[in-house]
Order: C-alpha cells, then sequence, then structure tokens
C-alpha cells in the first residue's frame, strides 16, 4: 500500500514535541520557540533559502544549549530551595513593576496588551522573570567578587605571551 500525502503535508513543520530531556525535565520545541520568536521573524526578512535555513539551525541550537543550562541551574536552585532557599514573590513582582515603567512608561494596560500580542499572560511572564532571576542569582553566588590579578601576573603573563608570540598587537594595528 502506497499512500501520498499532499505537498503541504510533506512539507508541515513540527507543532511541538520533546527537544531535550535535562536529568528527568523536559525541553520541548515549543519553549526553543519562545525564545528566539521574535529574532527568528527578523531572520526570515534579511534572509531565505538555505541561508535561512541554516540561521535558523544555528539559532534554535543556540537557544537549545541556553535552555539547557538554565534548566541546569534552575534544578540546582530547585535543590537548594529543600534546604530554604527562596526567591520571594515581591522580588518577581519588583522586577515586572520596574519593567512596566522603564519600557512602558508605567502604562500597565500597555504592558498587558503587548503580553497577549505576543502570546503570553501576566502569570507566564512572571514564571519566566522569576526562572531569570534565580538564574542571575545561582550564577553570581558561584562567581568570586574578590578577585584581583596583581600587577606581578600581569606582568608574567605579558612577558610570557610577548617574547613568545609575533602576533601581539602593534601600533599600526590599531588604525
Amino acid at each position: 500500500l502506497m499512500v501520498r500525502l499532499p505537498l503541504a503535508a510533506q512539507q508541515a513543520e513540527v507543532i511541538d514535541g520533546v527537544a531535550a530531556i535535562v536529568n528527568k525535565d523536559v525541553i520541548t520545541i515549543s519553549q526553543v520557540r519562545e525564545l528566539i520568536g521574535a529574532r527568528e521573524r527578523s531572520l526570515r526578512d534579511v534572509y531565505s533559502g538555505p541561508d535561512l535555513a541554516n540561521k535558523v539551525k544555528e539559532m534554535r541550537l543556540a537557544a537549545l544549549k541556553d535552555l539547557i543550562d538554565r534548566q541546569l541551574v534552575i534544578q540546582e536552585f530547585k535543590k537548594m530551595q529543600e534546604k530554604g532557599a527562596n526567591i520571594p514573590d515581591y522580588v518577581v513582582d519588583d522586577r515586572v513593576q520596574q519593567i512596566i515603567r522603564e519600557e512602558f512608561g508605567g502604562d500597565r494596560s500597555a504592558f498587558v496588551r503587548t503580553l497577549q500580542a505576543q502570546g503570553y499572560t501576566v502569570t507566564r511572564f512572571k514564571e519566566i522573570e522569576k526562572e531569570k532571576i534565580v538564574v542571575q542569582a545561582m550564577r553570581q553566588s558561584k562567581v568570586n567578587d574578590d578577585f584581583v590579578i596583581s600587577p606581578t601576573q600581569i606582568q608574567n603573563f605579558y612577558n610570557k605571551n610577548y617574547k613568545n608570540s609575533d602576533k601581539w598587537l602593534r601600533r599600526s594595528d590599531w588604525h
């Protein structure tokens, strides 16, 4: 038995599915699209054919990698929550209010209309912002703020690399 599908069905794009599994958490194709939607649309204005396909693929893979990294950080935070770590709701609410003030001139209804036009609810937007805050807080907690590079270390690096390389910038390269 041979079945032929119409051309449109043969070229149909996947609506949703599993893009990746991070431990037991699923990242969906729609999450990838949500992350890059506007940027992907702008690519379609600039590129076409194989160039467009390659650029979209690159962008989707980069977005997927970012989502995987974020999910790993969020999973780590969830482990910390079991020990009492928390991002209070007021922190997220303050961030949303800051966005409304700075990007919408304090007009909450314009903010809500924009979210709706982009297919978001206020609740979903708050979830996304909370995840951003969690990721930022977790990354900051892993960075040592008091690192110092001494003049001796700089001099040693310079001496080692300058003497061993003819590719250091010369004054003529500055122009």
